[in-house]
């Protein structure tokens, strides 16, 4: 049964005018929506750059190149927690493409080929009593995580938190998050990188 709302909202977009603009609209509504997502990340990944600078050095912004894949990734890294030129460890966001839910946490590369006690710096992450307020399940690439429930991208009306008007906000959200994991453990994450790589 419909709301009388429903019901309004129906004659509205059934009348010809209306339906062939709405048609229009929900035409393009999809390339719209990967595009405001595309830019959000970018933008991101540009301001923590640019917030980064008072860290210190030694901080590193980097994005995957295909950002609508499964497991596409925003990393911010440190280099003590580097091998090479690939994070070890990272504060990552994963899920950045359309449809999903992102989440961020502490993540570890075990796509590196070099020889690292990858379970150890696991362990001893996931064990951090200043990381406690964090998921973590059986998942061996993630130490720590929680879902950013104020940017899903499942529905259309969730994406309104990145359109231009109101991506700001949802970035400096984003910083905060960062901002918090770095400092509730970087030097401890230093200390259990360095003493197993």
């Amino acid at each position: 049964m419909k709301t009388e709302y429903e019901e309004k909202v129906f004659e509205f977009f059934t009348k010809e005018q209306n339906f062939s603009a709405a048609a229009r609209i929900a035409d393009q509504l999809g390339e719209i929506a990967l595009e405001l997502v595309k830019n959000f990340w970018h933008d991101l990944a540009n301001k923590l750059d640019k917030v980064k600078d008072p860290w210190g050095d030694g901080w590193r912004i980097k994005m995957t190149e295909k950002y609508e894949q499964r497991y596409s990734g925003l990393e911010v890294t440190h280099r003590d927690w580097m091998i090479g030129s690939d994070a070890l460890v990272a504060i990552r966001f994963e899920d950045l493409h359309y449809t999903r839910y992102p989440y961020i946490g502490f993540w570890i590369n075990r796509d590196l080929e070099v020889k690292v006690s990858y379970n150890n710096i696991y362990d001893e992450i996931r064990a951090l009593n200043e990381l406690k307020e964090y998921e973590h399940d059986s998942h061996q690439w993630w130490m720590k995580w929680k879902r950013l429930s104020y940017i899903g991208f499942d529905t259309y009306q969730k994406l309104e938190g990145i359109i231009p008007a109101n991506r700001s906000d949802t970035i400096d959200r984003c910083i905060s998050e960062v901002v918090t994991l770095k400092d509730l453990a970087t030097d401890q994450i230093t200390e259990i990188v360095g003493k197993y790589s």
